[in-house]
């Protein structure tokens, strides 16, 4: 099956991502053409790529960058190694703080008010938490589709302070609609928690926008950036985010399990209260006192000893996103989006295949969604047949990661071709329908 068709994307821009082309020769490219003009094409190289995977799960796990297997050898060996208990004195304390005020550019915090530390569950609970203390009363808002230890850490929170919590069922497209979120806003929220990009759909919402209409209404806004950070520019003090949590190892390349970040507006640091009170989020932790005086700043949500090894390894991901620039990072972004849309439409929509992610780029984050009844056997069929690898999510979606620093454009017609490869030979039907316990 050959996918010659040439692309036009919905949204081309004269002299977008740099490519040296007008619209009219951007309009006429072949996947092979955009993949020669990539302005990030070189990214691919930082990467331990296996060229004959097409991976399209980067929103869930990115790859593994290069400069990670030096930096964590060399911590292991020079570091543990060597010079032992005295690396807590040689970097590893400020760690936590240093790692986050680098995330924090990438979200458009400003120094001091960025956290790398802890689990995003563990950090939305206690910003939730802290933040509760300021806000008036009145219920959680919540997206009742967003990801499911957002929800019960949510769940945990309201149980403790006494709030309820109104969800926001999805539209009929499936996703959270802007409209319904200000209804809920302007209907007595005291702190509403959204996801920039969701987890199914990839659905990306205007945070300027309900942050502002959050604002207006006197309640607190509270971001969850996992599935935007280091593919999605944001400007998170900019625009007066009251907080924000995040991981780490999606578009940022942390590895798995690596520790996330959380966001607080300087304007709440000195109000706000830690609910965990951990030893290294004290005020002086080497004085040894027996009752808790809190570190000024953002360094009082620290709580337990920070995993330095997996932190390094964070800080390797974000220095990638931040030497190649998140607004080139975006461009690409969109028009594999648009590529992958333009494609599925043509050649996977007749196949019984439905797009569940939206349409135009600057709704959208970094991954499309696909929806099928047999979805989830013909994800394993991709993974174990055609060597692409996308995830699955139920009740009937494959998710289709793009990752701007390594996917290239001939990869997504590669997953395009693979997957009608699947459906037209019904090799899928040979993978039971029991989900394994990752999907």
């Amino acid at each position: 099956m050959e996918y010659r068709q040439r692309f036009a994307g919905p949204r081309g821009r004269d002299g977008a991502l740099g490519y040296p082309v007008r619209v009219a020769d951007w309009l006429r490219m072949t996947p092979e053409e955009l993949d020669a003009l990539d302005p990030l094409v070189a990214a691919r190289a930082d990467f331990m790529v296996d060229e004959s995977v097409v991976y399209m799960d980067g929103n869930s796990l990115g790859r593994l960058p290069k400069a990670t297997v030096r930096r964590t050898g060399a911590e292991v060996e020079e570091m543990w190694g060597r010079r032992l208990v005295r690396g807590w004195n040689e970097g590893w304390y400020e760690l936590p703080v240093e790692v986050g005020d680098q995330i924090g550019e990438l979200i458009g915090a400003t120094p001091g008010e960025t956290l790398c530390c802890d689990s995003t569950t563990v950090n939305l609970y206690k910003i939730v938490s802290a933040l509760g203390a300021l806000a008036k009363g009145g219920p959680i808002v919540a997206e009742g589709r967003a990801f499911p230890s957002d929800l019960y850490a949510l769940q945990s929170c309201a149980s403790a302070c006494g709030r309820q919590i109104q969800y926001i069922e999805p539209g009929p497209h499936g996703w959270t609609q802007t409209g319904a979120v200000v209804d809920a806003i302007q209907d007595g929220a005291a702190i509403v928690v959204l996801s920039h990009v969701d987890f199914r759909t990839g659905r990306l919402l205007p945070m300027n926008e309900l942050t502002a209409a959050a604002h207006s209404a006197g309640c607190l806004i509270i971001w969850d950036l996992s599935h935007s950070v280091g593919a999605v520019p944001s400007r998170v003090s900019e625009w007066g985010v009251d907080a924000a949590v995040g991981c780490t190892y999606k578009y940022l390349n942390g590895g798995p399990g690596s520790p996330a970040f959380l966001y607080v507006n300087a304007r709440h640091l000195e109000k706000v209260q830690c609910p965990l009170f951990g030893w290294l989020g004290s005020r002086d932790p080497f004085a040894f006192e027996p009752t808790y005086e809190p570190a000024s700043g953002v360094r009082k949500f620290l709580v337990g000893t920070p995993p330095i090894i997996s932190m390094t390894a964070v800080e390797e991901g974000v220095r990638l996103v931040a030497r190649y620039g998140l607004s080139a990072i975006r461009e690409k972004s969109e028009r594999l989006g648009d590529l992958f849309i333009h494609l599925a439409r043509r050649e996977l929509v007749p196949r019984g295949m439905s797009l569940r992610s939206p349409e135009q780029s600057a709704d959208r984050g970094s991954h499309v969604s696909l929806a099928h009844p047999d979805a989830y056997r013909i994800c394993r069929a991709l993974i174990e047949e055609e060597s692409v690898i996308p995830d699955f999510r139920t009740p009937d979606m494959i998710r289709y990661g793009l990752s701007p620093l390594y996917t290239s454009y001939c990869e997504v017609q590669r997953a395009v071709e693979a997957t009608a490869r699947v459906i037209d030979s019904r090799v899928f039907e040979k993978f039971e329908r029991d989900f394994a316990a990752v999907t």
